[in-house]
């Protein structure tokens, strides 16, 4: 059964010309494909998962709580996330402590580590295992999508959403929402992947933060600022380079070259620890050197282009 067309989420527009054959199908055999609007230049997914095929796709696998034991992979992933907290933090421009909500909080490590600084601190989940998991931090969570929450109007200082807007259907719904419950004086800060980046032309459906159909839009900082200004707010700073963005490359050339099928290994969050010590010991050399290549390799291209794996713009709300 061939599922409904999808209009495009930003402007509506029919017109659109394939861009990517993802290789991934939905239940039902029907190819996900990216497609870019005829309209506004935005790519996002075709056709539109299911509610169904989504709750499943966001299982209690999808959030996990880190247990940093010295030198273990949890340890490592912990020094990583505190790196990422503090670049996020740079993003609220130096502003004092108010009232902030995280859109899509997930484990609520944003937050609470601004709460430690004064901030009083709020945020949505879908997820009831991630949701738990901030709860568990002195995090406020709502459970559910933005609008569920009805916050009264001009409630909050700051609005975060760190790679979230990829995962919403209809971005211009929840712009308009974040608009209504912001202070005039208010700051409104997006991170999503950046699909103008040079690793996607090379990598294409390879490339790591793809990750179709969790990812129901794919936009560039164009698309991005469009629909920000769209929206009613007026970006003031653009962050092109993280120093994070490194690793997405490196993952996402290992995936082209086969690294992962040639080791038996489906993913390094997976399968890793079941597959062999020689695998094991492979997969360790190969992803070494391919990392260090991949860090100056970050620098570099973003400096050339201006485009990273990901894209963080800042913006303050318009006056109408």
């Amino acid at each position: 059964m061939t599922r409904d067309v999808r209009h495009c989420p930003l402007c509506g527009a029919t017109d659109v010309r394939a861009h990517l054959d993802t290789g991934k199908h939905t239940p039902e055999g029907e190819a996900y494909s990216v497609v870019t609007c005829g309209g506004c230049g935005l790519r996002y997914t075709r056709p539109l998962p299911t509610p169904h095929e989504l709750s499943a796709l966001y299982g209690e696998g999808y959030y996990v709580q880190n247990t940093p034991r010295l030198f273990s992979g949890d340890f490592v992933r912990h020094l990583f996330q505190q790196s990422v907290l503090w670049q996020h933090t740079r993003a609220l421009l130096g502003r004092t402590p108010g009232r902030i909500l995280d859109v899509g909080c997930g484990n609520g490590d944003f937050l609470a580590g601004l709460k430690r600084r004064g901030w009083q601190v709020q945020g949505t989940e879908f997820s009831t295992t991630a949701a738990t998991i901030a709860r568990n931090k002195g995090v406020t969570v709502h459970e559910g999508d933005l609008a569920s929450a009805h916050f009264p109007a001009d409630s909050f200082d700051v609005v975060t959403l760190w790679h979230v807007l990829e995962h919403v259907p209809l971005p211009q719904v929840d712009m308009a929402e974040i608009r209504r419950i912001l202070h005039d004086d208010g700051l409104l800060v997006v991170e999503v992947p950046n699909s103008a980046s040079f690793t996607f032309r090379l990598c294409r459906e390879q490339w790591y933060p793809l990750d179709v159909p969790l990812h129901l839009q794919h936009f560039t900082p164009a698309t991005l600022q469009q629909l920000l200004t769209g929206a009613g707010f007026s970006p003031v700073r653009r962050q092109n380079f993280h120093h994070w963005d490194f690793t997405y490359g490196c993952y996402s050339y290992m995936r082209r070259l086969g690294i992962f099928s040639a080791l038996g290994i489906r993913t390094f969050s997976t399968n890793y620890k079941q597959a062999s010590r020689v695998s094991k010991m492979c997969f360790f050399v190969l992803g070494l050197v391919i990392g260090l290549v991949s860090f100056p390799y970050s620098v570099i291209v973003t400096a050339l282009t201006r485009n990273g794996e990901t894209v963080t713009i800042t913006s303050r709300k318009a006056a109408l």
